[in-house]
């Protein structure tokens, strides 16, 4: 098999021809899902070649999160509506608009991602049940997964993998097959009520090695051998939501996989380990790509060719943009005015840096928390939590997506006394993690904390004589000014249910008390009581990550 990374020449026609247009980690994105179908529309010569011939499958391929923090209300237009309805219905819409985009020979195969589950399983799987498109659930073990197997009996649109039969250009007797099958990363301890996942465990993504996977390893085997059996030169495609790096494993211990859609680690690249091709999605519609493979006269697969296309780079799709602005109507028109600067930009910088963004929606979360708090030191905010930025004319929807990288739940807000010297600990801990894995162990940003990050990491590695306590810093309210933390102080943190349910808070868990609040709720009553007036000051465009 042959990888070329560009979409091969025209050349001569060979027995039957395989398309897929992939995406990822669309997280709930809805206002730029029309630019994303448009990017298909403006490309679907190079996408899907031959896509009207008999022997040609068009497969459309969802690496898992285009659910993201289900349960969430908020919309203007319809405020009756969650997020989860909203994403449901525009999934609905999208794989439908690119059906009639492609015609011929269209299928749509899902899996699922982490944050689908964000609403348990009970919701995903209700939602996907009447969904167009094959949900692929391979490492769900079914033997302790009633919702998923009770399911499977009535919808058929719910599999552990799909089979396409690719007519031969010549011999009407001859199929080329291809299967299709979907993981899902195990690190979901706590979402699942009636659902279990091999190897399902509590550990951070970055930590799992081959051995924790053995389960995922066996499953897929098992799938695997039993289609090469039958068709001992079938394509293997596998929709990963697990990251590049786990994509890796499986290719190392799965080795009959051809291709591999890798979701989860929002990286783009590309690679190609043991003849398997490895292709990375990207996040938040920001690029599709587009796999081709052929099999050849004797069956046997012979190209696989790929192209990346940047999203921005095309006019919205007008019956997907149509869908929006009608459902919408309210939530698409621009709210926010800025002063002191035209943008407060979300990037991945948040998760190990200081940003203006997180500066920002930490002292007004602050802000609006002291109107009911007064004595608080410092709102806590795990920058991960953080899926959207701020700029002139943003609109509700834009709005909606800023502290939408959890939960409403996990979202909840607490409020207690930590001392110095635990709070001291807490963030070492949490900063050496992060300096661990910067865009996987999140950094946790604190309003009126400044934290030494760089310190920290010296000494850790024993290149500096001062002490963690030294690296901390606290914004005295009557001077503005950072100060050194006195350890024997009590300071009144908020902390959400997320931050505390980890281990490094388990010591001060037992002091704090729900206010019944998450960030939205504090943050969209601030903005709002400022008619949407976003002002970035000096305060805003501090350092507090050093």
């Amino acid at each position: 098999m042959k990888l070329t990374n560009f979409n091969y020449p025209q050349v001569g026609f060979k027995a039957a021809q395989v398309n897929i247009v992939a995406m990822s980690d669309n997280h709930g994105n809805v206002q730029n899902l029309p630019q994303l179908v448009g990017t298909i529309d403006k490309n679907k010569g190079d996408i899907f070649k031959k896509a009207d011939e008999k022997s040609t499958l068009n497969m459309f391929a969802i690496a898992g999160d285009f659910f993201m923090n289900p349960h969430k209300k908020g919309y203007m237009t319809k405020p009756e509506l969650s997020n989860g309805d909203i994403q449901a219905n525009f999934l609905q819409k999208v794989v439908n608009t690119v059906k009639g985009i492609v015609k011929n020979n269209f299928d749509t195969v899902y899996s699922l991602g982490n944050h689908c589950y964000d609403g348990g399983d009970e919701f995903v799987f209700n939602k996907l049940k009447d969904e167009p498109v094959k949900t692929l659930v391979t490492n769900v073990d079914l033997e302790k997964s009633p919702l998923v197997t009770g399911l499977m009996k009535n919808h058929k649109n719910i599999v552990t993998s799909q089979v396409y039969e690719v007519q031969d250009d010549k011999n009407p007797n001859l199929k080329h097959d291809v299967m299709f099958v979907g993981v899902t990363i195990p690190s979901l301890k706590g979402k699942l009520a009636k659902t279990e996942l091999y190897d399902n465990c509590n550990k951070k993504d970055t930590q799992l090695t081959e051995d924790d996977l053995q389960g995922t390893f066996a499953v897929l085997n098992k799938e695997v051998e039993a289609f090469k059996e039958k068709h001992p030169k079938g394509a293997v495609v596998l929709l990963s939501h697990m990251g590049a790096p786990i994509s890796k494993m499986i290719q190392k211990n799965v080795p009959n996989i051809n291709v591999i859609l890798n979701g989860h680690d929002h990286t783009r690249d590309n690679a190609e380990q043991g003849g398997t091709i490895i292709n990375s999605l990207g996040k938040d519609n920001e690029i599709i790509k587009s796999v081709n493979f052929r099999f050849n006269d004797d069956g046997d697969l012979e190209d696989v060719g790929y192209n990346m296309y940047i999203t921005e780079n095309s006019a919205p799709d007008k019956e997907v943009k149509t869908f929006l602005d009608k459902n919408f109507e309210e939530d698409v028109k621009p709210l926010v005015k800025m002063h002191g600067a035209s943008e407060l930009e979300y990037s991945d910088k948040i998760r190990y840096a200081n940003t203006e963004l997180t500066n920002f929606l930490t002292s007004t979360v602050a802000e609006e928390a002291r109107k009911e708090i007064p004595d608080l030191a410092s709102v806590a905010l795990q920058s991960s939590y953080v899926r959207g930025g701020i700029k002139e004319g943003s609109t509700n929807l834009n709005l909606l997506k800023i502290f939408d990288g959890i939960d409403v739940e996990s979202q909840n807000l607490n409020v207690g006394n930590v001392k110095g010297n635990q709070l001291v600990d807490i963030i070492s801990k949490n900063v050496k993690s992060n300096l661990e894995a910067p865009t996987r162990n999140t950094l946790i940003q604190w309003s009126d904390f400044q934290v030494n990050r760089t310190m920290i990491e010296q000494i850790a590695k024993g290149e500096s004589k001062n002490s963690y306590a030294d690296a901390v810093k606290c914004r005295n309210q009557e001077t503005g000014k950072f100060e050194n933390i006195d350890l024997n102080k009590d300071y009144k943190v908020i902390l959400s249910n997320k931050i505390l349910s980890k281990k490094d808070f388990k010591e001060v868990k037992d002091n704090f008390e729900s206010i019944n609040k998450n960030y939205d709720d504090f943050f969209r009553a601030n903005i709002k009581g400022k008619n949407y007036e976003v002002n970035v000051d000096d305060r805003v465009k501090e350092q507090r990550v050093l």
